[in-house]
């Protein structure tokens, strides 16, 4: 995949998952890291649509094992439940409705140990379900979590640390433990306040969105990459 292919405006976002995993970021550690919360970022889009709590809790236990808050093996038990959970409400009642099913698969998907397989997955449930109950445009929004997340995976931004204020990461952490991005633009003022002059940077911070957990100049502020 080149950048052209990356910015181009009619990408498809399963092109765009597919090609990540054969560049430089999407082979990495960091990558790998992305790949796991960007597929929990396009999940947690049908968060109050999913038929079981357990799917809930392996997303939010997705996301520290992506953080290294929890051993891989996590994911293991993860899916086991999930999958358990599934056949309980395949045999009950309505359990064999499609978007039911779409919704196992989601979380099926989310918990394989193969983060660039994770996203592909993901995406791959994602559309369909959201057909049945998903945002308006769900295609166009998570191409837009996918950048997000990823940046431009072909631009290396320089970011210096004399930038990293009390006030900056304060707001990050703040943003990510709470799951509102709406101080990005306050965080962008603070990073200006201290000589940020990255215009990529500042417009992303300053950009309609959406930000979620795992945006790539949240991570920078925090030194996640």
């Amino acid at each position: 995949m080149t950048e052209a292919d990356w910015l181009n405006p009619h990408a498809t976002v399963q092109g765009l998952t597919h090609g990540l995993p054969k560049t430089p970021v999407g082979r990495s550690k960091a990558g790998r890291r992305k790949f796991r919360l960007f597929a929990c970022a396009v999940c947690r889009l049908f968060w109050d649509r999913l038929p079981e709590e357990c799917l809930r809790r392996a997303i939010e236990g997705t996301e520290l094992v992506a953080e290294g808050a929890l051993p891989k093996e996590y994911l293991d038990s993860a899916h086991r439940v999930a999958q358990e959970a599934g056949l309980n409400s395949f045999v009950a009642p309505g359990g064999d409705e499609p978007q039911k099913r779409l919704a196992f698969a989601l979380i099926d998907a989310l918990t394989r140990h193969e983060a660039p397989r994770v996203a592909f997955g993901v995406v791959s449930y994602a559309l369909p379900l959201a057909d049945h109950h998903g945002p308006p445009d769900a295609h166009a929004l998570i191409i837009r979590l996918l950048r997000d997340v990823f940046g431009n995976p072909f631009l290396k931004v320089k970011f210096d640390k004399k930038w990293r204020t009390d006030t900056a990461v304060t707001l990050a952490r703040q943003m990510y433990e709470s799951r509102d991005f709406s101080a990005m633009p306050i965080m962008a003022d603070a990073l200006q306040d201290a000589g940020c002059d990255n215009a990529d940077v500042l417009d992303h911070c300053r950009g309609d969105g959406p930000h979620v957990y795992g945006c790539w100049v949240a991570d920078l502020v925090l030194g996640k990459q």
